[in-house]
């Protein structure tokens, strides 16, 4: 495989695994990151407060940042800026799965950023190669 290809699928496996973070709060209320995102676009653009809010909005940016890639080659730099807006989200779900003590919320985000890992090593990598 070259290495566009295997860098291709680190995308797509990075952008799948930040769909399927685990997000539980109040008494009932549970959702996969994935729902939320259908839900959004399912009320549009007319409720344009939900897409402003940070939490929302830097992932999104992210999400476009990393389909982008998958077809125009970025700069690293703007790659990373991506997956780091992602990170946020990220980090808050971490947070919250372990001050909730709620495996299914830890175990995704552990997964996320072992991919990132993977695709910094594999980036660096192929840049001393």
């Amino acid at each position: 495989m070259s290495n566009r290809t295997i860098e291709r699928l680190l995308i797509i496996a990075i952008s799948t695994t930040f769909f399927f973070h685990y997000l539980a709060w109040g008494q009932d209320q549970k959702a996969y990151v994935y729902e939320i995102v259908q839900t959004l676009f399912k009320k549009g653009f007319s409720q344009s407060e939900s897409f402003t809010h940070p939490l929302i909005l830097m992932p999104l940016l992210g999400i476009i940042i990393l389909a982008i890639q998958l077809f125009v080659k970025l700069p690293r730099a703007i790659l990373y800026i991506g997956i780091g807006l992602m990170s946020v989200l990220v980090a808050f779900i971490l947070l919250a799965g372990i001050l909730s003590l709620q495996p299914k919320m830890v175990l995704p985000p552990i997964f996320f950023i072992a991919l990132v890992i993977v695709y910094i090593a594999f980036g660096n990598r192929k840049l001393y190669n």
